[in-house]
C-alpha cells in the first residue's frame, strides 16, 4: 500500500496569487527528464498526483522522494501492485508559472527533475447571443502557460448544438480566437427541421476546457431528425 508522508509544503494556507512563479530542472541545477510523471500543465490550485515507475522490478521496501519548487517534500512507500512509487498525497501548486517536481530514484540515488507548466484554467463568458440572426459575441481569456499558448498552437472557440427534441448533438460551427485574450463574434449553424436547440460553447487550451451556454435558437420546417447519424445523449 502506498503511503506518502508530507514533511514540508510551502504552499499551504497561501492564497492563489495571478504572479508569475519561475523555476526550470536546468535553472535549479537539476538535469531535465521525463519524470516524475503527471500532468505537465496542472491547473493553479489543483491538487496533481505524481509518479515515478520502477519499470516492472519489485523493489518492496525502498522510498522515493518527491520535492517540488515550492518547497513540497514528501518520500512515498513502493506499490508492488503497480511496480511504481506514486505520490497518493497530491501535490498543489499555488503559483502560476514554470515549476518543477523532483523523485530522488531509491536505487541509483540520482534526483530525476521534470518541469511543469503551472496555469490558470480558460475562461469564456457570454457577451451577447441573437437566436434570429443567429450569431454569438463572447469573451475569453487563455493563460501564456497552457499547452497550446506554451506550444504555439491555434485556438478556437466551437458552437455545439443539441436538439430539444430528439436528444442529437453536433457541431454549429466556430471562430478562430487571435491572441490570449479578448472578445469574438461567431455564426452559428443548426440543422434546422422543427425544433429547438440548445447552443454551448466551448474552448480547449490543450488541457483544460471552458465552457458556457448561450442561448436556445427555434426552427421551425419539416420534423425529421436533424441528423441520423448523430450522438445522442
Amino acid at each position: 500500500m502506498n503511503k506518502i508522508i508530507k514533511i514540508t509544503s510551502a504552499t499551504l494556507g497561501l492564497t492563489i496569487s495571478t504572479v508569475a512563479f519561475s523555476a526550470t530542472c536546468s535553472t535549479s541545477g537539476y538535469d531535465p527528464s521525463s519524470y516524475p510523471k503527471g500532468s505537465e500543465y496542472p491547473a493553479v490550485g489543483v491538487p496533481t498526483t505524481f509518479y515515478h515507475d520502477a519499470r516492472h522490478v519489485d523493489y518492496s521496501g525502498k522510498t522515493a522522494t518527491f520535492s517540488t519548487s515550492t518547497g513540497f517534500v514528501g518520500w512515498d512507500d513502493y506499490n508492488y501492485q503497480d511496480f511504481k512509487w506514486r505520490a497518493k498525497e497530491p501535490i498543489t501548486f499555488m503559483t502560476r508559472g514554470p515549476h518543477w517536481v523532483t523523485v530522488r530514484d531509491p536505487l541509483s540515488g540520482k534526483t530525476i527533475c521534470n518541469d511543469v507548466s503551472v496555469q490558470n484554467k480558460p475562461k469564456m463568458s457570454k457577451l451577447s447571443f441573437s437566436s434570429s440572426n443567429k450569431t454569438a459575441k463572447i469573451s475569453y481569456t487563455v493563460d501564456e502557460y497552457s499547452k497550446f499558448a506554451r506550444e504555439n498552437k491555434s485556438m478556437a472557440i466551437i458552437f455545439r448544438w443539441r436538439s430539444d427534441f430528439y436528444g442529437t448533438t453536433g457541431s454549429a460551427g466556430g471562430v478562430t480566437i487571435n491572441g490570449l485574450s479578448g472578445s469574438v463574434t461567431g455564426n452559428i449553424s443548426v440543422p434546422g427541421g422543427d425544433d429547438l436547440y440548445q447552443i454551448d460553447a466551448v474552448l480547449s487550451d490543450g488541457t483544460y476546457t471552458a465552457a458556457v451556454n448561450l442561448g436556445y435558437i427555434r426552427t421551425q420546417g419539416d420534423s425529421n431528425r436533424p441528423c441520423d447519424r448523430c450522438n445522442k445523449n
